[in-house]
């Protein structure tokens, strides 16, 4: 049986996009950038709000609305 990735390695993934786009703490990016990027790298959809979740609630981001801007923080740029 295959394993499902937990939030972390979501999160983690999720954190990859931020890279490639050269986020820095206090930038942001939309829904519109962020989720083909996760979805490009192999993510699953159905897995994306959980990574985001897990992000948020480690301070490595914060978002205005519940599909975003999503703004890097210095501890997810740490964390990159």
């Amino acid at each position: 049986m295959a394993t499902l990735p937990d939030p972390e390695q979501i999160g983690l993934s999720l954190l990859r996009v931020f890279a490639r786009f050269d986020i820095r703490p206090g930038q942001m990016l939309v829904f519109n950038s962020l989720h083909p990027g996760f979805l490009n790298d192999g993510g699953n959809a159905a897995d994306y709000d959980a990574g985001i979740d897990w992000l948020e609630t480690k301070g490595f981001l914060r978002r205005e609305f519940p599909r975003g801007p999503y703004f890097l923080t210095d501890a997810g740029f740490a964390t990159m």
